[in-house]
C-alpha cells in the first residue's frame, strides 16, 4: 500500500512497516492479556524532499491510526521560553487519552537532527532536550496529569541530517581483516554504502541514551532521475495527475510526451530539494497557459500537448481543436461555487460568475 503513493526506499518502508505492525500488535496483546507495550521506536533519515512526512501521512492513513506531527526545530527546554517536549506531550495527551486510557498513536518528530550538540551554547541547549526526550520515548505516563501511557505511542524521528555524509565516509573507516593487494580494474560495481549506524548519529551530535532508544535506525534512498520520473508519472495522485485533472476540468486533455517529461525531471534535479522540486517545475511549465484555461475552452481547444521545448518554457504547447465543447456545466457550477467565497462585487455588466478572470 505505501507503494502506491511513495516510490522507491523499499528497505525503508518494509522497516517501517515491521515496526507500525509490531507495534499495533504489542498494543492489541496488551490490551487483550495485559503486559506492557515494549518500546519500538524508529528513526529514518533522508534528505529534504526525498518523501519522509508523505511516508508517515501515507501510513497513518493506511493504517487509520492517529498521526501527529511535532517539529524539533524550535524544542527547548523545560523552564526556558518556547516550545518545550512537555508542552508537546500536553498537547498530545487529550487527543489519544481518555478515562485512563491511551489509544495507539504515531507520533512523528520531524527535523529531528535539530537536536545535536554541535558544541555551541544552542547546542548544549539540545542535548538537554534529548535527555528530557528520554522518559518519553522508555514508555511512562508523562504528561502533566499522569494519565498519557506513552510506551502506546510509537515515536518516529526523522530528519535530513545534513553533513553525516561526510562523518560516515567508507573512506574514513577502517576495515578489519585482511584485505587483498590489487583490486580487479574490471570490477567497477558500484557499492553499496554501509547501513546508518548508531556511532554515525552520536558522532554526529546526539547522544547515546537518545539514540539507543530507537530499535530500528532507517534511511531513504536518494531520489535519482529514475525515481524522480516514476514519482512524477507512476506515484498515486502524483503532480502530473493533479494538473491533468485540473485541466480536465475545462475539458482540455494536458499531455506530456516522454521527451517533455525527462525535461521536467531534468530540470528539477537540478533544484535538488527532491520531489517537491517536481511541482515547482511543472507548475512553471503550465504558468503560460493556466491562466488562460477558460478562454480556450470557450474557443474550442481540447488539448494542449508539450513536448520538450514546450516543457522548457522555449515554445508554447501544441494546440488541438475541435468543436466547442457543451458540456461545461460542470465548470460553471465549480465557478459559482468558488464566487461565492468571495465578497468582491460583480462589474457592471458582467455576466461572468467568476470574475477574476
Amino acid at each position: 500500500m505505501l507503494s502506491r503513493r511513495v516510490i522507491g526506499h523499499e528497505q525503508a518502508k518494509r522497516d517501517i512497516a515491521v515496526a507500525a505492525y509490531n507495534f499495533l500488535l504489542q498494543c492489541a496483546s496488551s490490551d487483550l492479556y495485559g503486559g506492557r507495550v515494549e518500546p519500538n521506536h524508529l528513526m529514518l533519515a533522508g534528505p529534504t524532499g526525498s518523501g519522509k512526512s508523505l511516508l508517515f501521512r501515507t501510513l497513518g492513513k493506511i493504517l487509520r491510526v492517529p498521526t501527529y506531527f511535532f517539529s524539533c526545530t524550535d524544542l527547548t527546554p523545560n523552564g526556558y521560553k518556547g516550545q518545550s517536549l512537555t508542552d508537546c506531550i500536553d498537547e498530545l495527551s487529550p487527543n489519544i487519552s481518555d478515562d485512563g486510557y491511551t489509544h495507539p498513536a504515531i507520533v512523528v518528530w520531524d527535523e529531528a537532527d535539530k537536536l545535536r550538540d554541535d558544541g555551541t551554547m544552542q547546542g548544549s541547549y539540545k542535548r538537554t532536550v534529548q535527555q528530557e526526550f528520554l522518559t518519553f520515548l522508555d514508555g511512562t505516563a508523562c504528561d502533566s496529569a499522569s494519565i498519557l501511557d506513552s510506551s502506546r505511542v510509537l515515536n518516529i524521528a526523522c530528519g535530513a541530517f545534513v553533513g553525516l555524509a561526510e562523518l560516515r565516509g567508507a573512506a574514513t573507516k577502517p576495515e578489519i581483516g585482511f584485505q587483498p593487494m590489487h583490486k580487479d580494474p574490471r570490477d567497477d560495481r558500484p557499492r553499496p554504502p554501509a547501513p546508518l549506524r548508531p556511532d554515525d548519529l552520536i558522532a554526529y551530535g546526539l547522544i547515546p541514551e537518545f539514540v539507543g532508544r530507537f530499535s530500528c535506525i532507517a534511511e531513504l534512498d536518494p531520489l535519482d532521475q529514475n525515481v524522480m520520473r516514476r514519482i512524477l508519472i507512476e506515484a498515486e495522485d502524483n503532480a502530473l495527475a493533479r494538473r491533468k485533472a485540473y485541466f480536465d476540468i475545462h475539458r482540455i486533455r494536458l499531455e506530456f510526451t516522454d521527451a517533455a517529461i525527462d525535461a521536467v525531471v531534468a530540470q528539477a534535479m537540478v533544484h535538488q530539494t527532491g520531489a517537491r522540486s517536481l511541482r515547482l517545475v511543472l507548475d512553471h511549465a503550465l504558468r503560460g497557459v493556466e491562466y488562460r484555461l477558460p478562454e480556450l475552452a470557450q474557443k474550442g481547444v481540447t488539448a494542449l500537448i508539450y513536448n520538450e521545448n514546450s516543457a522548457l518554457g522555449l515554445t508554447p504547447p501544441k494546440e488541438e481543436t475541435g468543436a466547442i465543447c457543451s458540456d461545461l456545466d460542470y465548470l460553471f457550477e465549480l465557478r459559482k461555487k468558488a464566487a461565492s467565497y468571495s465578497k468582491a462585487k460583480a462589474i457592471s455588466g458582467d455576466s461572468d460568475e467568476m470574475i477574476i478572470f
